[in-house]
This record gives structure tokens, sequence and C-alpha cells, in this order.
């Protein structure tokens, strides 16, 4: 059975080593912009609802309605149609409206003014 590598062990490695160039990797000691992506992605795509008394993060799915994407996640928001007719997937948003495709004519028909006051129907809202 293999120890665990440690930072400490890896150190140690390194230290004892008398090699030469060519026994260090080629990308060691750099970082990649791909490692801090997920994390800055999280933060840029992340909605913030409330929905019949219950606050809600949501992390937007570039490819996902609001709706979808909340629900993959486990959040319980209440829905019936999927189509932008019933109105019960009405959530308010706290914050994150700018990053959210303007209303569509079935939120304009369905919330009317209430757009103004930042509700949104979670099956028709996407990301930008």
């Amino acid at each position: 059975m293999k120890k665990p590598l440690t930072i400490g062990s890896l150190k140690s490695q390194s230290a004892s080593a008398a090699g030469s160039e060519n026994d260090v990797p080629p990308n060691a000691g750099k970082t990649t912009a791909n490692v801090a992506e997920p994390h800055e992605n999280h933060q840029v795509n992340t909605i913030y609802i409330i929905q019949n008394g219950t606050a809600y993060s949501v992390r937007l799915d570039k490819y996902m309605t609001l709706l979808d994407s909340a629900l993959q996640q486990g959040n319980k928001i209440d829905f019936k149609c999927k189509k932008g007719t019933c109105g019960r997937c009405k959530v308010q948003l706290l914050k994150g409206m700018s990053i959210l495709t303007e209303p569509n004519d079935q939120e304009e028909e369905k919330l009317d003014n209430l757009i103004d006051q930042g509700f949104r129907l979670a099956c028709q809202s996407r990301l930008k």
C-alpha cells in the first residue's frame, strides 16, 4: 500500500533529489487560469431569489432555465407547467437580475408591473 503524498513528503523528495533540470515537470510552479475559473463563474452566475417566504441561491447553468437550475441543485421551487402560463414559479430576485435575459412575452403578460419590482417566472428566466 502506497503512502499518501503530502506537501512535506514532496518537499523532502525534491530537496534530496540530486537531479538536473530535466527532473522538474515543465509546469512546476505555474498556475493556469482554469484553476480559478469554476470559483469565479460560481460567483458571477449565482443569483438570489425568494419564493413563498423561502430564500434560495441558484447557480445558473448557461443552457437551463432558472427553474431547472434550481431544481437540479435541490432547491424546492414551486412550479407547475414550465411553459410560463400558470405563474406558479414566480420568484422575486434579491440579487443578480443583471445576469438574466430580459423578460419574454409570457412573463410580460403574466407578471405585468411586478417585473418592475424584481419578479420573474423561473421557468422562463435564463442566463444572458
